[in-house]
């Protein structure tokens, strides 16, 4: 769906937030899931539909495994964000 939505422009601050939260399984999933993006980014500039993308998942090697992967890891990903932000809310809000 990240790629679908054509939201990759955001990569570059993703990886950064799980290099600070040290989130090192993530992170690997989403250099592996970029890889494979850039790898294949012709197939993925000619889906256009969800059913062409969904068919992407059979054309491209190892690419649902990575989606499952995510959402087995997505949980945890949310609690280190979530422990962040209790730990410094004066970093992202200042209620008056």
């Amino acid at each position: 769906q990240f790629y679908f939505n054509r939201t990759d422009h955001y990569l570059p601050s993703i990886i950064e937030g799980l290099k600070f939260l040290k989130n090192r399984q993530m992170l690997n999933l989403v250099n592996k899931a970029e890889v494979l993006y850039q790898k294949n980014l012709k197939l993925f500039e000619k889906a256009t539909t969800t059913e062409e993308f969904s068919q992407l998942y059979k054309k491209i090697k190892g690419f649902s495994e990575l989606d499952s992967k995510y959402y087995k890891l997505r949980e945890k990903t949310i609690a280190l964000i979530e422990k962040y932000i209790k730990e410094n809310p004066k970093e992202f809000v200042t209620l008056k």
